[in-house]
């Protein structure tokens, strides 16, 4: 059972370093292969940000810049929604291996992972539709005024 376990949690770190490869590269070809400037880095108190290449504040200033850009070219929510998917997946996984194994914890553990990821699956959803909404009504308060503009020339 454990080598079982195990092998779960690699595949979960393979499966999470590969959805990290596809947010970062989806990003590199929207932006022509280039990636952001260092200076596009915040500052903080006059001084540039120091991040060594290659460490874990680096990736996650590189996966948080690739979560903006699939949501700017695919709408507001889609990481969460991604990130959601693949989170209800491999607790799925894990529950029906806890199933067949009568591992009762890891049942348990895959329950939980399955509602966080459609929880998260779902919450993505919802930023997507507020942003629908949201445009919507930009576009109809535009409308508006431009009908009132007309009806004075």
């Amino acid at each position: 059972m454990k080598m079982i376990e195990n092998s779960l949690k690699f595949a979960k770190g393979l499966l999470q370093q590969f959805s990290k490869v596809a947010l970062v590269g989806v990003v590199l070809v929207s932006l022509g292969w280039m990636a952001l400037p260092a200076q596009a880095m915040p500052m903080t108190a006059g001084m540039p940000n120091l991040i060594a290449t290659g460490s874990r504040a680096a990736g996650n200033v590189e996966m948080d810049r690739a979560k903006g850009e699939v949501d700017r070219m695919w709408g507001e929510g889609s990481h969460e929604s991604v990130e959601g998917k693949v989170e209800e997946t491999l607790g799925s996984a894990k529950r029906r291996v806890g199933e067949i194994t009568d591992n009762n914890e890891m049942q348990t553990r895959g329950a939980g992972n399955e509602l966080k990821g459609r929880a998260q699956y779902n919450k993505g959803r919802a930023e997507s539709a507020v942003e629908d909404v949201r445009e919507q009504a930009e576009d109809t308060t535009q409308g508006i005024i431009d009908n009132v503009k007309d009806i004075f020339r």
